[in-house]
């Protein structure tokens, strides 16, 4: 978690939540699409290819969303990861 964020109590911003479900509801909607197009057209997948391919593109789309999501900065100013500060 960033610093920022750590230092005092927030609220939640629900208009904020709002508009990122409906962002976020619409991209991976527009992904999904691509994806059946891609799979069905291009690559004339069978019914086991395709939802092993649907299933990874979810899977990848979910895990960038949750790199996006856990900071307000851009995604490569914060790293993920444990953060081991020094003891007062």
């Amino acid at each position: 978690m960033d610093e920022e964020w750590v230092t005092r109590p927030r609220r939640w911003d629900t208009v904020f939540i709002r508009d990122y479900m409906v962002l976020f509801r619409l991209l991976s909607s527009a992904f999904d699409f691509l994806t059946f197009v891609s799979l069905v057209w291009l690559f004339k997948a069978a019914p086991e290819e395709f939802r092993t391919g649907w299933f990874i593109e979810s899977l990848l789309t979910e895990l960038v969303m949750v790199l996006v999501v856990r900071t307000r900065r851009r995604l490569y100013c914060s790293r993920p990861g444990i953060c081991f500060r020094e003891a007062p």
